[in-house]
């Protein structure tokens, strides 16, 4: 009894003890002893660079568990630091510096001071932002001359600077550099070797940091031109067009279109020569002139239509003309002739009920015309007084008439009209084959006059009917 009333107590003395130490009062706590325990911790780098233009911002992270201050140098203004100072403890604080652009043409800096109460030292942060770019350029003022040699053009910048050429025939005495101490304008001399073909373009860039200038130099060479004509037209009823070439070299004509033809007839000119155009659309094309060195030039053509329509018609992607029935639809000749050689070139031909083709001139009060009409007519006929005062009255009729399939199989219709011991003779042929003539009083004898050819649906035909013509293709007769 007596042994636990023993533990007893020894128990309440170390408790007692044990309280009373938990509640003591360090009465020795020193200056050193509380700064020891004060953290101030950036992870922010000794310095930084930013662009002049659109810099970006830096950030950084302080851990403290004491107030601090960021303050900027003076004349910083163009920096903002947020937040600039926390007047409490805060265990991580997220710092973002932000700047503005760089108007001046010099280099600046600024220094951050990181400072915290109770703590004795200091973190600086220097900040450089460049300077913003200038580059300034003069051109070459003239053209090289064939013979090369140097030309020169300035650079005025604040930047290291480079220059360079997209040609191998330019070459600089300096191709780059830095800026003049005194921010003085610098020459940069650039040689062209020889030309010995025709005159040629060089650009020259010059760059300095983010800027870029460029411009263009020629240098002369021997000339080699085609001289463009007051028209560019070739003849539609067929001819020829001389054009000059202004060059010393030696050349050769060529053209793309396939109906036309060159011909190289001096030194200093060629000729081009076309058929007449006997499609329904404006021919072009192009002719040119080449050196075996590789010099070239051209020149586009042109030749117009010899034809007017009329009534149904419709021009087709491939130049030829749909012909319908149903209305008066005509093929006209721009022209006037007397006698003539005429070719139509014919595709797509379906004739219906009242099918029919005509071709018809007139000459004063005389008619001149062929019909054949599908099982029907095939005639020839002039009628009406010459100037002469002479009937021309002539009709034949051909007893063979024209079948459905033999129109479906037409692909050429000729008409021949010529004089014939001054009478004239009247002839039309299918597929290049005579299916008739007469020769009767000449509807031309007595006068000078010509007539505009047509061809076509010249009464009212069935709608059902229609052919494309792809080519018509009149050639005058001599007297």
């Amino acid at each position: 009894m007596k042994t636990f009333v023993r533990i007893i107590a020894s128990l309440s003395v170390i408790l007692g003890a044990a309280a009373c130490q938990q509640y003591q009062i360090d009465t020795q706590m020193t200056p050193e002893k509380a700064a020891a325990g004060i953290r101030l911790v950036c992870d922010a780098l000794s310095s930084y660079s930013v662009a002049a233009t659109n810099p970006g911002n830096v950030s950084f992270n302080i851990s403290s568990n004491t107030p601090w201050t960021i303050t900027r140098s003076s004349g910083a203004d163009w920096v903002t630091v947020t937040p600039s100072s926390s007047a409490a403890s805060a265990l991580i604080s997220d710092v973002v510096i932000s700047f503005e652009n760089n108007t001046s043409s010099e280099d600046r800096s600024a220094t951050l001071t990181l400072t915290g109460e109770n703590i004795s030292g200091t973190t600086t942060i220097t900040i450089t932002q460049d300077r913003l770019g200038r580059l300034y350029v003069t051109p070459v003022a003239q053209n090289y001359a064939a013979a090369g040699g140097p030309l020169s053009f300035k650079i005025n910048t604040n930047q290291d600077w480079e220059v360079r050429s997209d040609v191998s025939w330019l070459s600089f005495n300096r191709e780059n550099g830095t800026p003049d101490p005194d921010g003085l304008t610098m020459t940069v001399i650039a040689t062209a070797e020889a030309n010995e073909g025709i005159a040629r373009t060089a650009t020259v860039t010059v760059t300095a940091g983010d800027d870029e200038e460029s411009f263009d130099v020629t240098q002369n060479g021997f000339t080699f031109e085609i001289v463009t004509p007051a028209s560019t037209e070739l003849p539609r009823l067929g001819g020829s067009l001389t054009i000059e070439v202004n060059t010393s070299a030696t050349w050769t004509p060529a053209t793309d279109n396939a109906d036309w033809t060159v011909e190289k007839t001096d030194a200093s000119h060629f000729k081009v020569t076309a058929p007449a155009n006997g499609g329904f659309v404006p021919k072009t094309g192009k002719v040119s002139i080449s050196t075996p060195g590789g010099a070239y030039d051209e020149l586009e053509l042109s030749q117009d239509i010899n034809f007017t329509f009329s009534g149904n018609y419709e021009i087709l992607a491939d130049g030829s003309v749909k012909l319908s029935g149903g209305a008066k639809s005509v093929i006209t000749t721009r022209d006037t002739y007397r006698y003539i050689r005429a070719e139509l070139k014919l595709k797509d031909v379906h004739m219906a009920a009242n099918g029919e083709m005509w071709f018809y001139g007139k000459v004063g009060e005389c008619n001149i015309y062929n019909q054949i009409t599908l099982g029907g007519n095939q005639r020839t006929r002039t009628d009406g007084n010459n100037a002469a005062g002479n009937s021309t009255y002539k009709s034949t009729s051909y007893d063979a008439a024209l079948s459905e399939a033999e129109f479906a199989a037409m692909t050429s219709y000729g008409i021949n009209i010529t004089p014939d011991a001054g009478n004239l003779k009247f002839e039309f042929l299918y597929n290049g084959e005579s299916r008739g003539s007469q020769t009767g009083v000449s509807a031309f004898d007595g006068t000078t006059d010509g007539t505009a050819y047509s061809f076509g649906f010249w009464n009212t035909g069935d709608a059902n009917t229609y052919y494309t013509v792809t080519s018509f293709d009149i050639t005058a007769v001599e007297e």
